[in-house]
């Protein structure tokens, strides 16, 4: 896991959409492996169960379809046109081959609500046929526990967002209930996604990288407080 420490991770790859490079899009990707920086991605479920890289719940916001992404098949999902450009959105598969193990990844498992185990299980048959470095976070602690008890080679990393963080889009009631869903769960993160202004200098037993780094400011509170960085709209 020592390839974590000091890595500068593309927040849903180097996107600019003033450029026509939508985020988690299969260009977004590739400017960042292209110049070194390591990779983060979303991935939610198609109807089969299939992972789709994409972070909302919804696809009206970022694409041209409408509803759930986990109503919807794969087959109609990856021809979404991403925020008005050609990019579509890829599956994992498609953008694990594309980087190529050039540069680390972390694939963000995004499973509310959802039984645990049928799409972890795909997205860990795509991760076995990568041949890079690559961690797993989520915010769902049964996630985690599923990935320690089948593949616990893996690094896993705990999602934690401050109550009153001003960085993250969830409301305080979802906040809430997260962090009490998962008080319980004993998932044993190898290292911790911590968002930027919960970020504190108490002494930590595993690695924590910060997210999202978005200024000079902020990039100098992540390297004095953590061991590396998610970073977006800014090259650190």
């Amino acid at each position: 896991m020592d390839w974590l420490t000091g890595v500068k991770f593309a927040h849903r790859g180097l996107h600019d959409l003033s450029k026509g490079i939508p985020e988690n899009s299969r260009v977004a990707f590739a400017a960042a492996a292209d110049v070194g920086y390591g990779v983060e991605l979303d991935v939610r479920p198609s109807a089969e169960d299939q992972p789709v890289v994409f972070h909302d719940a919804m696809l009206d916001a970022l694409t041209d379809l409408s509803g759930a992404v986990a109503d919807r098949p794969v087959e109609e999902l990856t021809r979404a046109r991403l925020l008005g450009t050609q990019e579509t959105i890829p599956t994992l598969d498609e953008v694990l081959q594309l980087i190529g193990g050039r540069v680390p990844v972390l694939v963000e498992i995004k499973n509310p609500g959802r039984a645990v185990g049928a799409f972890e299980n795909t997205v860990l048959s795509a991760i076995r046929n990568y041949s890079g470095s690559v961690g797993l976070i989520s915010f769902n602690a049964r996630s985690l526990l599923w990935f320690l008890e089948n593949a616990a080679d893996l690094p896993r990393g705990r999602s934690t967002i401050g109550l009153w963080s001003t960085s993250g889009s969830a409301p305080l009631w979802r906040r809430v209930l997260i962090r009490a869903g998962n008080l319980f769960v004993p998932s044993d993160p190898d290292f911790l996604a911590v968002d930027l202004p919960a970020l504190n200098t108490r002494r930590r037993e595993r690695p924590v990288i910060a997210w999202t780094v978005r200024s000079d400011q902020d990039r100098s509170r992540a390297e004095k407080m953590a061991d590396g960085f998610m970073f977006e709209n800014m090259k650190p």
